[in-house]
């Protein structure tokens, strides 16, 4: 019986870390990873310390960063600046710090993460090369960092180190920061821009002119989603229409072209189940409705992943998957995360930013990335605890034979969901807000965990 049960909590932890990867964010050579169990992770490049980890050590295998699980979204600006909201809406960065691009007041590069300041009412942040901004839950839109081309959109060219409120607006949605550029989207679905304009990327049809003041792009209001990430912009309308303008450098506009910038956005071919957009240096990757991957443009790496090395300049479908579900971008590299939960990546892997324990030159394809998990090890196998009733109607009680010391305790679902987490009064838990079903207990001591079956009738 012992081992028919021992059996299944390990089969029920495979299953919930295969249903591993929360957020996900790719830099030129880093890739930084939220996994659903609130851990911060990092691999790749760290000459600024953007990894987190207190080094400035390149990792090639996904590492830990500190031991807090309570990160909710992760940002990163080009390799140099990390940028994190807690659940608790609080704003955290770290990584190269030249411009104040962290917000911490200074120009002084973090190898750890840095808490911005005392608010705690942060929704939504994105990292620049050179610049970061934010949304917060009011609506109101902030920006710091560089400011050399007017791209925090204040009014101004004077660089901040912290967070600056920019106007007095409060119907921000969403916001998007390229290369010394902002791009930005209302509530009402209208489209705005701010900052360098030398390839047409800001989209008013005035290339050569930088602006300091958001300011709108046509007269649509049917703009949904927006990328960029150095001087190229796309966008998705609600009607599922995938539309670019800007660079052009390689084709990574995917109109045909090559080499001859657009000023204005300009929509790609007819389709209209264009689902998600994201924009690397000099590539783009998108996901459709139907569940299939397309990349196209600048290809020397790898990074479109078809298995070839040849640039794309129009959108080219990926394998005949029909599951992908999220699509990310970074300088030489890509990823994209699967329904299932599992998470691919393709593309420069110098600085083992895949994650796959290497740092061989590049894969074409894309390549399954190991979620981090538990040792057989790291489970205390003696009756350490009593855990009873069991099954419980609402009150489950825990004895703690040999009175070690408990850091927490959580009860997991079925997917993998974390649905209590108690770190106060260790000997009772109250299971009346938790619905009927079959969960698993983990109580962390010293490092290493308890794990049983609970059924809560």
């Amino acid at each position: 019986m012992k081992k028919l049960l021992l059996f299944f909590v390990f089969l029920f932890i495979n299953t919930i870390y295969a249903q591993c990867w929360q957020n996900i964010v790719l830099g030129g050579a880093t890739t930084i990873f939220i996994k659903s169990d609130g851990t911060l992770w990092a691999t790749g490049w760290n000459e600024y310390g953007q990894l987190g980890d207190g080094t400035n050590d390149n990792k090639s295998v996904l590492t830990k960063i500190g031991n807090d699980n309570d990160w909710k979204s992760v940002t990163l600006g080009a390799n140099l600046q990390t940028l994190a909201i807690k659940n608790d809406g609080t704003l955290w960065a770290w990584g190269r710090n030249i411009n104040g691009q962290v917000g911490d007041g200074t120009n002084i590069d973090r190898n750890l993460p840095t808490k911005i300041g005392n608010d705690n009412d942060w929704k939504f942040v994105v990292a620049g090369r050179q610049h970061s901004l934010a949304i917060k839950n009011d609506g109101t839109l902030w920006a710091w960092g560089s400011n050399s081309k007017g791209e925090l959109g204040d009014g101004t060219t004077v660089s901040k180190n912290i967070p600056t409120k920019i106007g007095n607006d409060t119907d921000w949605k969403s916001i998007a920061a390229g290369y010394r550029y902002t791009i930005a989207l209302k509530n009402d679905g209208s489209l705005w821009t701010c900052g360098d304009n030398d390839w047409g990327q800001l989209g008013n049809g005035k290339p050569y002119i930088s602006t300091n003041i958001l300011s709108k792009i046509g007269d649509s209001n049917n703009w949904l989603l927006i990328s960029t990430r150095i001087s190229t912009s796309s966008a998705i309308q609600k009607d599922g229409t995938l539309w670019t303008w800007g660079s052009n450098q390689q084709g990574q506009l995917g109109n045909g072209d090559v080499d001859h910038n657009v000023t204005v956005p300009t929509q790609i071919g007819i389709d209209k189940n264009w689902k998600q957009i994201a924009s690397g240096d000099l590539n783009s990757s998108a996901i459709k409705t139907d569940g299939t991957l397309w990349t196209w443009g600048l290809n020397d790496y790898g990074q479109l992943g078809d298995g070839t090395y040849i640039d794309k300049f129009i959108p080219t479908q990926i394998g005949n998957a029909t599951d992908w579900e999220s699509i990310y971008a970074g300088g030489g590299h890509s990823g994209a995360l699967k329904s299932d939960g599992t998470f691919w990546t393709w593309g420069l892997n110098s600085s083992g930013q895949i994650g796959n324990g290497t740092n061989s030159d590049s894969i074409n394809y894309p390549t399954q990335v190991n979620c981090p998990t538990l040792r057989t090890d790291d489970f205390l196998t003696t009756k350490t605890y009593s855990i009873y009733p069991n099954p419980a109607k609402e009150i489950i009680n825990i004895e703690n034979f040999d009175n070690k010391s408990i850091s927490n305790i959580k009860i997991i679902d079925s997917s993998g969901k974390l649905v209590l987490k108690q770190s106060n009064n260790l000997q009772q838990i109250n299971l009346k807000e938790i619905p009927q079903g079959i969960y698993i207990i983990q109580i962390e001591s010293n490092g290493k965990f308890y794990t049983q079956k609970i059924v809560k009738e």
